[in-house]
């Protein structure tokens, strides 16, 4: 056994190893030496504890499997955890007999006893001391508490370097501060000064020597008072200092430099205090801004000069506005003038163009004797300059109402095949006229499109027209249609992934020159000046064209080889959305109701028009002649109630959605039921042409039947009878049984019977004798003769029966114009006439019938109650959305009171030009009055009237309005309310529309809200 002297000895020894140590694996390779020297052991290893492991540092007289750095984790039910929370020596004299080193691989094989001894530290466990044996042995109670006196020195040993490293990084960190804020003293461009608690500076950085001329050893030692130029501000500032929580910051002040100029700076400044919290002086820091002060000034005494010049450019600008507002009325006011002149001229210039018409014709003809060649050629020129000049006019009218907005859409589905073909099939007469041939090319992927297929066929008709005038005889003309879908931009016009119909019209006639192509779109342009001379036109015909393409958001193009023909290409997008744009149908509109009271004895007129105004008017014209009234809003309704109603004269335009006014004439005139309905075409399309106006009223088949001519005399008649009797009829045939069948029934019904047997006897008759009936035997007198009896001033009314011994195929039926009394313009028809009541259809413009906001020019409240009745009724009729807008501007009167009405003016029409440019062509705004407004939005579903909603709340309020600083949020805003249409009255989507708005307002206004359903 070891002597207790020696046992000391080696305490001793350890204790002074720790101490002199200078790391701490020597402290505790030196602490595992000595316990196993004291122990007499023969192997023993040291552990630390990191967390959920253990490391060996310290290892002697194992092998490499369990030297320094092997690790292992801790288990729970382990003989580590075991011995970590021991509170004494863990002694195994024979491991091999412990179940706790079932499965441990910490121990040699050959090791058979241990003693361990945790290392404890402030109430932790940082590590444990092994003491190993090969052989089976007791260790001794000695042994025991010599571990334990060692197992204290190590984790001591432990802690002292902890704490050493501890120190070193504090003191590390420190040195690295210090080192720092020297820097930042040193190196920072604003002054720095420290003082004590009496005031006396005691540091003073590089940047106050800069900025006040000092330098560190002269300044260090001076009462900081004495840099102020006031010298009692020091004092004021450490008062302040007390009641700030010991800091002010950016006070701006003027320190005295060393030469004793002043200084501007922005001072900062803070109490320092100790440990204990007593103050023992201040840290300032101080920027320099005298420059900044300088250039304050600078900036003030500019924005003042800005203010003044602010206050006269707005009186600038406000002069200006209201010259240019001025200006605006003033051409507001010459549109007006130049519209009612254009207007009022080409009505007071058509009534003695018709004559001079007329009777140029009739002196051309030899009705009233031979002209010699001098007579013929002046009249000739007569004639032509005198429908050259009625040509320009009625074109001057169609543009101006497409220039005005008259003219609209009405999308649909339609077959392009078919349309071409019927566009051909019209065509083919007056191509027929030049034995001009007509080709079509129709692309397979060409099928149904969506446009407004009235108007697409008018283009071809217009284009197919134009070819036609200038291919000499014997020519060939073409039409070629392809579709494709808008990718990589092949019209830029067009989004991509748009279905696009190219069509093209070619032909091989004169040609265009390079020089004049650019111009033939213009108005009243052609190629070159002996256009006009050799072929009729008045150079408006293309420009129509382009405007029909410009209205569909299309393009138009012209490849011309001079001499050899042309090719007039156009393009349109498809107008397809997800709710397509259906055609008005009757029983959404409210038919005009008639001025007067007729009996049922009157005759019934059927009026074919699509435009409520148009209808209304021809309406009134017509009652207060004495006729009844139905109405038609589009093709296939006409044809359906001509057949059940059989009307005693049917008008009809040509522009109507469904079946166009061809396609129903066509139809009318196909059918037995309805074949002797006299129409009279009624139109915004002048195209005597296309309309065949040859005026014929009826074609009877032969043999004659005698109740149904009868029956046709006394229907014509009915009104006619009241005030001329007896009933006149002429005849004009050159077949003797033609001649005494119709004397015999027509004598006995008590009709006065005039008969022709040559045209030209027959001209002359009808000129003299006036009669209330002409029938024209077309097998012996040909239908040219119609024609000129149509064109005659003073035969042009008189309805004609067409009289054939065979059943007409339908292009003799399209030769024969499909019986049409006459061809009216919209607006060209005189005082007299049955219809021309219907003479001045520009009151069918809102403004005229009183359905336009004078300050805005938007549709005006009437309107809106008129168009929101329509929509909902066609909403409910196709299932699709419809989806309203209530838009309240926030505090008006507020600006009113202040900034008066001329300027609430300029705010609402600025705010109407806002919301207009964001809307579609379909859409409807509405100036309520006041300062709502009022937006329809057809097929648009509630999310996105809500998108648009929001889109115009942010208009408004992004804006920069005049004087919009006056409103209590600083500039113009507005609420806005928004309804969907569900099964709801127009009322209805009205009210819930107001309680969304009110509920926008509650809100404080600048707001969106959207009321689903009325409470």
């Amino acid at each position: 056994m070891i002597s207790d002297k020696k046992e000391m000895m080696l305490i001793y020894q350890n204790g002074l190893a720790i101490t002199s140590a200078k790391n701490i694996t020597d402290v505790l390779s030196a602490t595992l030496e000595k316990a196993m020297q004291l122990t007499e052991s023969p192997a023993g290893s040291l552990a630390l504890r990191e967390r959920d492991e253990m490391v060996i540092v310290a290892s002697r007289g194992l092998n490499s499997s369990l030297g320094t750095g092997m690790r292992w984790k801790l288990r729970p039910d382990g003989m580590t955890s075991f011995i970590l929370g021991s509170r004494d020596v863990v002694e195994v004299q024979d491991i091999t007999s412990d179940e706790r080193f079932s499965g441990t691989s910490l121990l040699q094989p050959e090791i058979r006893s241990l003693l361990a001894c945790p290392l404890r530290l402030n109430g932790g466990v940082v590590g444990i001391l092994y003491l190993n044996d090969f052989r089976v042995r007791e260790f001794s109670d000695s042994n025991k508490n010599l571990v334990l006196i060692f197992a204290m020195q190590a984790a001591q040993a432990i802690d002292k370097f902890r704490i050493l490293d501890e120190l070193y990084r504090v003191i590390t960190d420190l040195d690295e501060t210090t080192a720092y804020l020297k820097n930042v003293f040193d190196d920072s461009q604003d002054m720095i000064i420290t003082t004590d608690s009496g005031g006396k500076i005691v540091e003073f950085s590089k940047g106050g020597e800069r900025i006040l001329g000092y330098a560190r050893d002269e300044i260090v030692g001076m009462d900081a008072s004495s840099l102020y130029v006031d010298g009692e501000e020091r004092a004021g500032i450490l008062k302040l200092l007390q009641g700030n929580n010991g800091a002010i910051f950016n006070h701006e002040t003027r320190l005295l430099r060393k030469d004793g100029a002043p200084v501007d700076i922005s001072l900062t400044i803070s109490q320092l205090r100790d440990k204990l919290g007593k103050i023992i002086g201040t840290v300032g820091i101080s920027k320099d801004i005298t420059r900044e002060k300088s250039l304050r000034a600078e900036l003030r005494k500019a924005n003042e000069e800005l203010g003044d010049l602010n206050l006269r450019l707005e009186d600038k600008v406000m002069e200006r506005t209201r010259e240019l507002e001025n200006m605006n009325l003033e051409l507001i006011k010459s549109n007006k003038i130049k519209a009612r002149f254009i207007s009022n001229m080409s009505h007071e210039l058509r009534t003695p163009l018709n004559s001079i018409l007329g009777f140029s014709e009739i002196l051309l003809e030899k009705t009233f004797g031979d002209l010699n060649e001098k007579q013929r050629r002046h009249v000739t020129n007569i004639f032509s300059s005198g429908k050259h000049l009625l040509q320009l006019v009625n074109n001057i009218l169609d543009l101006a109402k497409i220039e005005a907005g008259k003219i609209e859409l009405f999308l649909e589905d339609f077959e392009v095949r078919q349309a071409i073909d019927e566009v051909v099939m019209v065509m083919n007469s007056l191509a027929a006229k030049k034995s001009i041939t007509i080709k079509t090319e129709v692309q397979d992927d060409v099928s149904v499109f969506n446009a407004d297929k009235l108007k697409f066929k008018q283009i071809l008709y217009n284009l197919v027209s134009n070819a036609i005038k200038f291919t000499p005889e014997g020519g060939v003309i073409g039409i070629r249609a392809g579709q494709v879908i808008n990718v990589n931009t092949p019209a830029a016009w067009g989004p991509e992934g748009q279905q696009v119909l190219t069509i093209t019209v070619w032909d091989k006639g004169i040609g265009i020159r390079p020089e004049d192509i650019d111009r033939i779109f213009e108005e009243f342009e052609q190629a070159d000046s002996s256009m006009s001379r050799n072929f009729e036109g008045t150079g408006l015909g293309l420009s129509l064209t382009r405007k029909l393409v410009d209205l569909h958001g299309g393009q138009i193009s012209v490849r011309s080889t001079y001499g050899e023909g042309s090719e007039f290409t156009f393009s349109l997008p498809s107008s397809r959305t997800d709710a397509l744009v259906e055609a008005p149908g009757e029983d959404y509109l409210t038919a005009p109701a008639p001025l007067q009271e007729t009996g049922e004895e009157a005759p019934l007129v059927l009026v074919v028009e699509d435009d409520l105004p148009t209808s209304e008017i021809l309406t009134i014209h017509l009652t207060k002649s004495g006729y009844r009234v139905i109405h038609s809003y589009d093709g296939a309704d006409a044809i359906q109630k001509a057949k059940e109603l059989k009307p005693f004269a049917i008008t009809l335009d040509v522009m109507l959605p469904k079946k166009d006014g061809w396609e129903v004439l066509q139809t009318l005139k196909a059918d037995p039921a309805t074949n002797n309905i006299p129409v009279l075409i009624h139109s915004i399309i002048d195209n005597r042409e296309l309309a065949f106006a040859l005026g014929a009223s009826d074609y009877l088949i032969k043999p004659l039947d005698k109740s149904a001519l009868l029956g046709k005399l006394g229907e014509l008649s009915l009104v006619d009878r009241k005030v001329h009797l007896p009933i006149t009829v002429l005849l004009i045939s050159g077949d003797p049984e033609t001649q005494e069948s119709i004397y015999r029934f027509s004598n006995s019904s008590g009709f006065l019977f005039h008969t022709a047997t040559a045209p030209e006897e027959g001209l002359e008759l009808a000129s003299v004798t006036k009669p209330h009936i002409i029938m024209i035997d077309i097998n012996t007198c040909g239908i040219e003769l119609i024609k000129t009896l149509k064109s005659n001033p003073a035969t042009m009314n008189i309805p004609v029966f067409a009289l054939t011994n065979r059943d007409l195929p339908m292009s003799e039926r399209m030769d024969l114009t499909g019986q049409i009394e006459r061809v009216l313009k919209k607006d060209g028809l005189m005082k007299n006439d049955l219809v021309l009541h219907l003479k001045d259809l520009e009151v069918l413009h809102p403004k005229r019938a009183g359905l336009i906001d004078e300050l805005t020019g938007l549709f005006n409240h009437r309107y809106f109650h008129l168009r929101l009745a329509q929509e909902v009724s066609r909403a409910m009729r196709y299932k699709s959305p419809l989806t309203l807008l209530l838009i309240d501007i926030d505090h008006f009167g507020n600006y009113l009171k202040h900034k008066g009405e001329y300027n609430g003016n300029v705010i609402l029409k600025k705010i109407a030009d806002l919301l207009k440019r964001s809307l579609r062509a379909s859409d409807i705004l509405v100036r309520n009055g006041g300062d709502a407004f009022s937006v329809i939005l057809p097929d648009t579903p509630m999310s996105a009237g809500l998108t648009l909603g929001r889109r115009f709340n942010a208009l408004i309020h992004d804006y920069p309005f005049l004087y919009g600083e006056v409103q209590p949020k600083g500039r113009i805003t507005a609420s806005i309310g928004i309804a969907r249409m569900k099964d709801h009255s127009p009322e209805d989507l009205i009210r819930c529309s107001e309680a969304a708005l009110s509920a926008a307002i509650k809100k404080g206004g600048n707001a969106v809200e959207v009321c689903e359903e009325i409470e």
